[in-house]
């Protein structure tokens, strides 16, 4: 019966994989704008730039998870329309990793000065860890 579930786990690395490389362009992305902007590390301005680093790292997402992990799943659809498909579910995982990463970040404050030097990247994770999920469900059943 596991064998029945091989591929699904399989393709479930996978996505873990491009996962793991698209959270390092989000943290990298983010890390560089509240570099160049200092007021970035809370408010608005984080949740705007939280936002952009988002946008990039799903972009990469988007070429890795169509020439890879869900390369063989492809339905023969244009282009055009699997990446609307794309962009819809990635908009709603984008409402889903910016808030959790602005809730953690805005209200959730650690009492650790050296967590603090890097609270927002690590409330980033949170946001990415509660994106995952849903991700990998709506790119599996409606785009790829």
């Amino acid at each position: 019966m596991l064998e029945k579930y091989g591929p699904l786990l399989a393709q479930f690395l996978k996505f873990g994989v491009v996962g793991v490389i698209n959270t390092a362009v989000d943290l990298i992305v983010l890390t560089v704008l509240i570099k160049l902007f200092p007021s970035g590390r809370t408010g608005k301005r984080y949740a705007f730039f939280k936002a952009i680093s988002f946008v990039v790292a799903n972009v990469n997402s988007y070429l890795l998870n169509r020439s890879w992990t869900f390369a063989q799943e492809r339905a023969d659809k244009s282009t055009g329309v699997e990446f609307s498909q794309y962009f819809v579910v990635s908009l709603i995982g984008m409402v889903i990793n910016v808030g959790v990463s602005t809730f953690v970040n805005s209200h959730l404050r650690p009492k650790n000065p050296l967590l603090e030097k890097y609270w927002p990247q690590i409330s980033a994770l949170f946001g990415t860890a509660f994106g995952l999920l849903w991700n990998f469900v709506g790119y599996k059943l409606v785009v790829f």
